[in-house]
């Protein structure tokens, strides 16, 4: 056998060990997507769960509710259930925010259920808009949202309030 030949048996388990690396890579990456999509899931959780621990408290939840239904708040009511309002805006900010950047989908997500649930709450139609009260004295709850998901929200909102 001539040096020839050794060095093309040489580039052949050359291009073999490279085809196995490749695929080696795609395996790592794939796997790698799929705990970031879940640690996404599960931090999306995380970011909830607060919201969600206020809102078990009933005497709070009753007291937000009888406050929204009042034409004119008092500042701490505004501060109370527009903070409220805020918790669950921003939480599903969070997910379509992830959704927007391909962290998941927006059918794993439920986003379009979801801003249904957001958007027919009471308490977020209350401080909705340029006509809803204070969160606190001159910050509107829209003001505290980013644009892009005013926008997106917006018609949900208008659709359950009417």
């Amino acid at each position: 056998m001539n040096w020839e030949a050794l060095g093309s048996i040489g580039e052949i388990v050359a291009a073999v060990g490279q085809i196995f690396t490749l695929v080696y890579l795609v395996i790592q990456v794939t796997h790698n997507t799929l705990s970031i999509k879940a640690n996404t899931h599960q931090q999306i959780l995380n970011g909830q769960l607060p919201l969600w621990e206020n809102r078990l408290d009933f005497n709070h939840t009753e007291r937000i509710y009888e406050a929204i239904e009042k034409d004119q708040l008092t500042p701490a009511e505004s501060l109370s259930a527009g903070s409220h309002a805020v918790m669950g805006c921003r939480a599903h900010q969070n997910i379509f925010n992830q959704v927007k950047s391909g962290a998941i989908s927006a059918e794993a997500s439920n986003l379009s259920i979801l801003a249904k649930s957001v958007a027919g709450n009471p308490v977020t139609q209350k401080f909705w808009g340029e006509g809803g009260p204070d969160v606190w004295q001159g910050t509107k709850l829209v003001d505290l949202l980013s644009q892009d998901y005013v926008e997106f929200l917006t018609p949900f909102v208008k659709r359950t309030s009417q």
